[in-house]
């Protein structure tokens, strides 16, 4: 019952936009393959909206 409870928090927290964001003390660069970067290009501003800040640092790399 807890997970579904919080599930359900999490869902209306992304629906309304108010997903919390924490910054890292020190930026993670992520490598990716080219299928990968592809789809995260696509989907970028939603993976933003769980609260991920990604940024596209060149080639397979990107930065959160």
């Amino acid at each position: 019952a807890s997970e579904r409870i919080m599930k359900e928090k999490f869902l209306n927290q992304y629906r309304d936009s108010k997903v919390q964001k924490q910054q890292l003390i020190s930026p993670l660069k992520i490598n990716i393959s080219p299928a990968e970067r592809f789809f995260l290009k696509e989907h970028l501003s939603e993976v933003n909206k769980f609260g991920f800040e990604l940024e596209d640092f060149g080639g397979n790399t990107f930065i959160l």
